[in-house]
């Protein structure tokens, strides 16, 4: 039976042993010449685990290897098996090596396998530290954004406090502007009515003198002869006009 094509399984208690189809089994079974050959049980240490595995006598340390990959997830190529303080080879069979029944067989990685696992868990504590350092800046940019945002609203608060206050007295300033704009006007209406006042009087003034206009009327009287006598014009009346007129001038 080619021992690629062996199947194993967990079975209760955690022993690994292989999975047979009735064939198999009862070739095995008979060893092929009709002999019974049951598998045996090695106990395989790596470092504080211990494994307890069953398999076939003639199983090679190639095979023991891949059992052990699916237990322990460490590569064949990676595993080193020494048996009665000896390294084996995978090509070399259990029962030529003088494998029996609950032997004891040591498992050991690689050299280069454990410094490469080393560095790797290096390599993983240090991402993991980069990434807690990440993680910690992110925290202090965010603490810094926060406290940023605090002091630009309170920024922004004294800011609208000086606003409201320029503001206030941009307010008093106009109601004195609008004041003093009263009082200018006010002077300005004086002005004006004072210079009414003084045009006025000048016009009293040029107009308080009599304009000459006398008009003198003179009657001729002719005599009659109807006996009635001469009469005597009667005197002249002076008739005498004084025309005086106030005018009043607006700018």
């Amino acid at each position: 039976m080619n021992e690629e094509e062996l199947e194993w399984e967990v079975r209760p208690g955690g022993m690994l042993v292989q999975r047979r189809d009735d064939d198999s089994h009862h070739q095995h079974q008979n060893g092929g010449d009709g002999a019974v050959v049951p598998p045996i049980k090695i106990n395989v240490s790596h470092g504080p685990a211990q494994y307890e595995l069953s398999v076939p006598d003639h199983s090679t340390f190639g095979h023991v290897k891949k059992v052990l990959e699916k237990i322990t997830g460490l590569q064949p190529r990676k595993q080193k098996l020494f048996f009665r303080g000896q390294e084996k080879d995978d090509s070399e069979h259990l029962h030529e090596a003088g494998v029996k029944d609950k032997a004891k067989i040591l498992l050991m990685e690689e050299p280069a396998s454990k410094e490469k696992k080393v560095e790797e868990v290096k390599q993983n504590v240090d991402i993991s530290e980069a990434s807690k350092e990440k993680k910690a800046e992110g925290m202090k940019q965010d603490v810094d954004i926060s406290q940023a945002r605090r002091e630009q609203n309170a920024d922004m608060s004294k800011a609208f406090e000086a606003v409201a206050g320029v503001r206030e007295e941009v307010d008093k300033i106009s109601e004195r502007v609008a004041a003093l704009e009263v009082v200018v006007n006010g002077g300005t209406k004086v002005r004006r009515v004072q210079k009414f006042q003084d045009t006025l009087d000048d016009l009293k003034v040029r107009n308080s003198y009599p304009v000459g206009n006398t008009t003198s009327v003179t009657t001729q009287w002719e005599t009659f002869d109807s006996g009635v006598g001469s009469l005597n014009p009667p005197p002249p009346m002076p008739s005498s006009t004084t025309i005086s007129q106030d005018w009043e001038q607006f700018d």
